[in-house]
């Protein structure tokens, strides 16, 4: 059974690290005083020895020594050289054990605090390491902001914030970002200084909308934008059994869409159907998706998968598609599946695409899936179908809509899973009577709002054929599709 095979397949899953965290503007690092460094650390080739400690809540220490080997020596040849204090490669924020990397698409700074207790100003150069080569990058103090431009300059005792204008970079190193720090310079007239950073963060507007992939035309990845085949392989016609790009390609019609032929039951039991593909933030996949940084999805309560299905022998009918998300949960960086149906693995949350060669809107409500700010990949999970199926997606947007009263689950329409929802007890979203208790009062605020919708939300459509042992769960689903125009050539 379909339900099965996607469980199976989920755990033995095998990912690289892949996490991230950005898009919504939040603080990275403040360090707690219990003497976690939160895996900062000197770098080891640069003259000046320093020793970094967390005593003092809200404050990283960086002291200078001198000489490795000789702390603390008076002689003037080891006094005020040159150092450097960053976080670890790779790593994401504070108090989590994952590595990934930020994204930090869309944002406009990243900020740091920092202060020294000398006598007189201290030119600095903040840094950061970017794409899949850690491209170093830095930049003079505003308004400017020039590459590559003069150091900042930190007066005495006095908390100074340097800047990283992270709207400066492409859009291919602001989805990664491997490294950050600060490179103080030689100040050989004031001797051994105590150095503290209070805060990094990121700045910003929050973006509402966000293309993670448009599979144009002359875009990332040769069209492909990172998408993977994830699991169910054996259904992606030409792919070799891994976890990759084979089988997958680029349609160039119109804008250009990401395309695979989805291989069909033809009648017989447990035959390869329905193969779930995967993206991480859009940017080149590199032979594996450890390079695919992606974004903090936390700003969002929907995406859109801009998708077409075209049965090359009869046509008609539609095929079940549920959207899933793989993120990281709690310190100890563990991975775990969740779908947009809000709950654990194989639950339902799937809407109907019709098998008609044309391009659908499929809006999937997300603002329940747990930890989106550490969002590993997402993806698209396609359900058994008997025929081979040619799918083609022309875009994936994720976005933020505000709520339309009765609109339970938050799919930007007041449908017949929202009525499910409330019949089940929630939780429900943009409750109109006392939120957080559910009672009749919001049955009938559902009734009265039936077939509103939030924007341009999604037209109510027919529900998805389930198996057997579970339509009496899903029967009363009904499925969000909207048609829509291909989009024209960029």
């Amino acid at each position: 059974m379909l339900r099965v095979r996607f469980v199976l397949a989920v755990l033995g899953v095998v990912f690289g690290c892949g996490l991230a965290a950005g898009q919504s503007p939040s603080v990275l690092y403040t360090w707690d005083g219990t003497g976690n460094l939160q895996n900062w650390q000197r770098s080891s080739d640069q003259p000046n020895f320093t020793v970094l400690s967390n005593s003092t809540p809200g404050q990283l220490t960086i002291t200078e020594q001198g000489d490795e080997f000789d702390p603390g020596s008076t002689d003037p040849a080891y006094y005020g050289q040159s150092h450097i204090f960053r976080d670890s490669f790779d790593y994401i924020r504070e108090n989590t054990l994952a590595s990934g990397g930020i994204d930090l698409t869309g944002l406009q700074f990243l900020e740091m605090d920092i202060s020294h207790n000398g006598t007189g100003n201290v030119s600095v150069q903040p840094f950061i390491g970017t794409g899949r080569d850690s491209t170093y990058t830095w930049f003079g103090p505003g308004p400017d902001y020039t590459a590559s431009g003069v150091p900042w300059v930190i007066p005495p005792n006095t908390v100074t914030t340097v800047r990283i204008p992270i709207y400066k970079l492409t859009s291919d190193l602001q989805a990664y970002n491997r490294v950050v720090g600060i490179k103080v310079f030689e100040h050989a007239d004031q001797g051994y200084l105590t150095w503290n950073i209070s805060e990094v963060r990121s700045t910003g507007t929050p973006l509402t909308t966000r293309t993670l992939a448009s599979h144009n035309v002359g875009s990332s990845d040769s069209g492909l934008n990172g998408a993977f085949v994830n699991f169910g392989n054996a259904a992606v016609q030409g792919n070799d059994g891994g976890q990759n790009q084979t089988g997958l390609s680029q349609n160039v019609a119109g804008s250009g869409s990401l395309q695979w032929t989805d291989l069909g039951t033809h009648g017989v039991t447990g035959a390869p159907s329905g193969a779930a593909i995967s993206w991480g933030n859009g940017t080149a996949f590199y032979g594996n998706n450890f390079y695919e940084r992606p974004a903090d999805f936390s700003n969002y309560n929907r995406v859109t998968f801009r998708m077409s299905a075209t049965d090359p022998l009869a046509g008609g009918g539609a095929v079940g598609v549920q959207a899933f998300f793989q993120t990281l949960h709690g310190p100890s960086a563990s991975y775990t599946y969740n779908t947009t149906s809000g709950g654990a693995v194989g639950q339902y949350g799937e809407i109907a695409l019709p098998i008609d060669g044309q391009f659908h809107d499929l809006t999937f409500p997300i603002s329940g899936i747990p930890d989106l700010n550490l969002a590993a990949t997402f993806g698209a999970h396609l359900f058994s179908h008997t025929n081979d199926l040619v799918i083609n997606v022309d875009n994936i947007e994720f976005s933020f809509v505000a709520g339309t009263p009765g609109d339970y689950n938050g799919n930007g329409t007041v449908d017949a899973a929202d009525y499910v929802l409330w019949r089940n007890g929630g939780p429900l979203q943009n409750e109109v009577d006392a939120p957080g208790t559910v009672n009749a009062a919001d049955y009938a605020a559902w009734k009265a709002r039936f077939g509103n919708t939030s924007g341009s939300g999604s037209l109510s459509g027919e529900a998805v054929p389930e198996p057997d042992s579970f339509a009496l769960v899903v029967g009363a689903l009904v499925a969000a599709v909207r048609p829509t125009r291909r989009r024209a050539s960029a």
